[in-house]
């Protein structure tokens, strides 16, 4: 049997010049910022007896919890035997997945 031929090798594409890393990392900010203004922002209703992940800094993970009362911006929530509030902003506490897909749907 004849040996196959060999393919034929790719045309060389002239290279782009090569950016320095500040431009680099200006075309990444611009990007990372086009993509954060194509972002929609939702409001998400937070109510008592709504499921959430609270983040337990003892242990070191996400619980979950439930909100048991909310005054103003400030959120108890319960998990395990514990007990913390929070404000709704807090980076120790995140909606449920499928309450953020919920409040995605209505604005679809």
């Amino acid at each position: 049997p004849e040996p196959e031929p060999e393919p034929e090798p790719e045309p060389v594409k002239p290279s782009e010049p090569a950016m320095s890393p500040h431009d680099q990392l200006k075309a990444l900010y611009a990007k990372e910022e086009a993509a954060k203004q194509n972002r929609q922002k939702i409001k998400l209703k937070l109510k008592v007896g709504y499921t959430v992940d609270i983040y337990s800094a003892s242990k070191k993970l996400w619980a979950e919890g439930v909100i048991k009362e909310i005054k103003g911006d400030v959120l108890c929530v319960v998990y395990g035997k514990k007990m913390k509030w929070l404000k709704k902003d807090s980076k120790q506490l995140r909606p449920k997945q499928q309450l953020v897909q919920q409040a995605v749907n209505q604005y679809v």
